[in-house]
């Protein structure tokens, strides 16, 4: 009987223990962002993300010394899957320069043979009276891998707002791996104006 029992409690473990593991391995776990930019031209940031499983929040706090325009924001959103690459989308609520605007952030990621395309898109819909619809894809960039912690290739960026003209512009990019964080280098210059900007990204996951 003992025989049988061990071999019952055997049997039991070879079939259950691969589904504990899948479970063990699919159960939520917390994660952490930190995005930091330095910008010549238009506002330095950093954002601060938090997550459980897809879920997270955040909080992010933008200066452009140049201009004293000021931004404080907080909100949450998922991350999901697509075609096995990972996507953010998230809203939030910020303060600029004394305005309340509600925010949409969609960033997209595609990879298409050895191309990359990135992009971080945000709508700014006015709250306050005085607040101006906005938009802007900065950056959005095309870069492919040159070696295994090299990427190179050309960022834009596209500024919109009510009643305003629309800045464009236009350069190289660059992209290095770092352990567990990428730095990047973007040399842009206005298609619709003379202006220059570099900017230095960095973004660590935890």
């Amino acid at each position: 009987m003992n025989a049988r029992i061990r071999w019952l409690a055997g049997a039991l473990f070879v079939c259950l223990a691969p589904r504990a593991a899948r479970a063990q391995a699919a159960s939520p776990a917390p994660w952490a962002l930190f995005s930091a930019r330095f910008d010549t031209h238009t506002s330095d940031f950093i954002y601060s993300v938090y997550g459980y499983g897809n879920g997270f929040g955040m909080v992010g706090v933008l200066y452009n010394p140049r201009s004293t325009f000021n931004e404080l924001l907080v909100g949450g959103g998922r991350k999901f899957q697509v075609s096995g690459l990972t996507q953010f989308t998230a809203v939030a609520a910020a303060r600029e320069d004394g305005l309340w605007y509600a925010q949409l952030y969609i960033l997209p990621t595609v990879h298409a043979g050895p191309l990359w395309i990135r992009a971080t898109s945000e709508l700014d819909a006015p709250i306050s009276t005085g607040a101006v619809l906005q938009y802007s894809l900065s950056p959005v960039s095309a870069t492919v891998p040159i070696g295994s912690w090299f990427e190179a290739g050309v960022g834009a960026d596209i500024g919109m707002a009510r009643e305003s003209k629309t800045e464009f512009d236009l350069g190289p990019e660059f992209r290095f791996g770092l352990p567990h964080a990428t730095l990047t280098v973007d040399a842009q210059s206005g298609l619709d104006a003379k202006r220059s900007r570099l900017r230095v990204g960095f973004v660590a996951a935890f």
